[in-house]
């Protein structure tokens, strides 16, 4: 069950058939913490990233605050370059191998310029 409203709107009976508790104020927070720190058998962690999570941080057992975070579509846009700039780095190599006119010292020498190059970009 997904909760989103305030702590006074759910009856703290319905808290352990909860699964997601969002959209909740900092006081909705520490009261959610408070009550399953009351319950026996286990602790709580709580993750939080700003300081709307205080309360739940300290009410909690172990409070881990997220101090940073990552954006996942730069990731994946990063990646999907990379795949691209793969893409073209293995044309090249295949065009530069399967040129005869070039003398085979010379295409050698151009290959790994061009893998050291890649790798140079690779490591910025």
């Amino acid at each position: 069950m997904l909760a989103t409203s305030t702590s006074k709107d759910i009856p703290h009976s319905y808290y352990p058939f909860i699964a997601i508790f969002s959209r909740a104020s900092p006081h909705d927070k520490e009261v959610i913490v408070k009550y399953f720190k009351e319950m026996p058998g286990g602790g709580i962690v709580y993750a939080g990233d700003g300081t709307n999570d205080v309360g739940g941080l300290r009410a909690a057992d172990v409070g881990v605050a997220v101090v940073g975070t990552t954006n996942i579509s730069e990731i994946v846009k990063k990646e999907d370059e990379r795949k691209k700039e793969d893409v073209e780095y293995n044309k090249k190599i295949n065009t530069l191998k399967n040129d005869m006119s070039i003398p085979f010292g010379k295409k050698y020498q151009m290959l790994g310029q061009m893998t050291q190059e890649r790798m140079k970009k690779r490591t910025m």
